[in-house]
């Protein structure tokens, strides 16, 4: 009986290559749930060898650091309230967080009155954008 299961198993080439096809699926491709964002350590010594953190600075910074990867690596970066909410950080504490930030002295920060400010980002090539 044993022989006789086993050559029940065996299936012809024909059978082997139709059931291969059958099985190749394409692979889906795992989603990443968390990104990682790489900043210089230097910086982020800096900043906190400078004082009390303000509020949203880490968040500001983020948003900086996803700002100059998303358009074409451009530095100088326009930096928005609107970007700044994906992160919690309220237009009061943009404020506080660029001014420590340049206190730190890891970015400039071009201000106009009443526009969004343009932020340069010390560690990085200066890449102009077309409309700065």
């Amino acid at each position: 009986m044993r022989d006789d299961y086993i050559a029940s198993l065996e299936m012809s080439p024909e059978e082997l290559a139709e059931s291969q096809d059958q099985q190749e699926t394409p692979k889906r491709r795992r989603t990443k749930k968390d990104e990682f964002c790489q900043l210089p350590f230097s910086v982020m010594a800096d900043i906190a060898k400078v004082g009390r953190p303000a509020g949203g600075v880490v968040g500001v910074l983020a948003a900086l650091y996803e700002l100059w990867f998303r358009d074409n690596h451009y530095n100088p970066v326009k930096l928005t309230s609107a970007i700044l909410r994906k992160y919690r950080v309220t237009p009061n504490q943009k404020l506080r967080a660029l001014r420590f930030l340049e206190k730190s002295g890891w970015v400039w920060v071009e201000r106009s009155k009443g526009k969004n400010p343009w932020v340069t980002l010390k560690w990085l090539d200066i890449k102009t954008p077309p409309d700065f």
